[in-house]
């Protein structure tokens, strides 16, 4: 999926296009999956012979180098 698709003339008709967008993007979430892999990394985390590699660029490298703050 790439947003936006088209070109815009007024923030209305951008913002609904975009909320629209974001929402079905999120609707496709395995919520289930999602606290599986949770739980892994949890317990990943707990175990001091496991060893978690987490990287980004961008903005998701300071999201990245926040992990441990996160859990």
């Amino acid at each position: 999926m790439k947003f936006p698709y088209k070109k815009y003339f007024k923030i209305h008709d951008y913002s609904l296009d975009y909320n629209q967008s974001y929402r079905g993007a999120f609707d496709k979430i395995d919520l289930n999956l999602l606290e599986n892999i949770a739980k892994i990394i949890k317990n990943n985390y707990s175990n001091q012979n496991s060893k978690i590699i987490v990287g980004g660029n961008g903005g998701s490298t300071a999201l990245a180098n926040h992990f441990e703050t996160l859990i």
